[in-house]
């Protein structure tokens, strides 16, 4: 599974440099997962779908990240998009940031194109504040396996 380093001040993902940062750790997290793992198979021909849902649990606006990194032993010619409230992004756009509503849902979507190519894969999305990368990330990890 791919991991990313959230103790170092910055990161390089392929050709993208990520910065972070941390303050002092909200009393209650300010936004939840559904669930934080998913899995499951199916014809790998067709595409599919593994779902969690973000939720604000404030009453206020939050400005919410999210970074998609797929596992680097996946098969190669994968392919992956994720899909939020507003649009399915493009396989090239691995992250976003924008403002959620208070009390708002937002179904998260990570879908895996397998090409036809069979084999086993993994993506985890990485959903933070960016006022406090460290402290408030949570990761979704969804499984799939292409037969």
């Amino acid at each position: 599974m791919a991991t990313l380093n959230f103790s170092e001040n910055s990161r390089t993902l392929g050709a993208i440099t990520y910065n972070y940062s941390a303050t002092a750790a909200p009393s209650a997290p300010l936004f939840s997962l559904s669930q934080t793992t998913d899995s499951g198979s199916g014809n790998a021909a067709s595409p599919i779908e593994y779902t969690t849902v973000l939720t604000n649990l404030s009453s206020d606006s939050l400005e919410i990240s999210w970074i998609r990194v797929p596992d680097s032993n996946n098969p190669s010619s994968w392919q992956y998009t994720t899909c939020d409230h507003i649009t399915c992004y493009a396989p090239f756009i691995n992250s976003k940031t924008y403002k959620i509503p208070g009390n708002f849902t937002i179904n998260f979507k990570t879908e895996f194109r397998t090409n036809s190519v069979t084999g086993t894969g993994a993506v985890s999305t990485h959903f933070y504040l960016p006022s406090d990368s460290l402290g408030t990330v949570q990761t979704y990890t969804a499984t799939h396996t292409a037969q």
